[in-house]
């Protein structure tokens, strides 16, 4: 995506809340068990059906007022602290950089790279290192990330909640035609998320007349979407 971030083709938003959801009582959509959840491993405890209900009654599509309980349990993600932390950082980002993609895209792919050694780590040592690696070649510093991330976390991840879009699996991406149409892109697990969504973008940029720009491929593949 980074490839496309010189032009002026596209605009992106991205929502780093993934399969995480709240406890809530079992009135709401229930808890899942908490006795399993770790910083750095798979949460055994983990319950679709219970993810899949908060995203409905607690996210972007959510009645108007949300059930008064959505926010005030216990947030838990599907790969347990570790993965929330790395969500937290990168809505700090973007917090910071006023939402634009070209500025906070960067850090935000930065921090995902070092999430493996984050997840390894039982402490915030190696968090607060690769902040302030990942904040050396962005326009925002390391310690305005940390400070949002120290005092704000908790309000940051309930705003990335908030705007959750219901969905199966992830990574869950979706493309707005000219039409005002939304398409969901269909990408397997192991599937390049960055690589189709860039080559959907310069297609698409193309069939309606555009020329493409450096960064898309010289070759059109057939991208599969589904109607979202």
């Amino acid at each position: 995506m980074l490839k496309l971030s010189s032009t002026d083709i596209m605009d992106f938003s991205m929502v780093p809340f993934g399969q995480g959801y709240y406890d809530t009582p079992d009135s709401v959509c229930g808890a899942g068990d908490d006795s399993s959840y770790v910083w750095g491993a798979y949460w055994r405890g983990y319950n679709l059906k219970q993810r899949e209900c908060f995203d409905v009654k607690c996210g972007v599509h959510a009645p108007d007022p949300r059930p008064a309980s959505c926010f005030t349990g216990t947030a838990h993600c599907q790969h347990g602290g570790a993965e929330c932390a790395v969500n937290a950082l990168q809505a700090c980002s973007m917090n910071l950089t006023g939402f634009e993609w070209k500025r906070y895209v960067p850090f935000a792919v930065c921090v995902e790279e070092s999430y493996n050694r984050i997840q390894a780590a039982e402490n915030y040592a190696v968090l607060n290192a690769t902040v302030k690696a990942c904040a050396q070649s962005v326009d925002f510093g390391a310690d305005e990330v940390l400070e949002c991330f120290y005092t704000k976390k908790d309000y940051w991840l309930e705003e990335m909640a908030k705007r959750t879009i219901p969905h199966k699996t992830v990574p869950y991406v979706r493309l707005k035609n000219n039409t005002g149409e939304w398409f969901r892109l269909k990408i397997s697990e192991k599937g390049v998320a960055d690589d189709i969504l860039v080559q959907a973008v310069c297609d698409a940029w193309v069939f309606n007349g555009g020329i493409a720009p450096v960064g898309c491929s010289t070759t059109s593949n057939t991208i599969q979407v589904i109607t979202a």
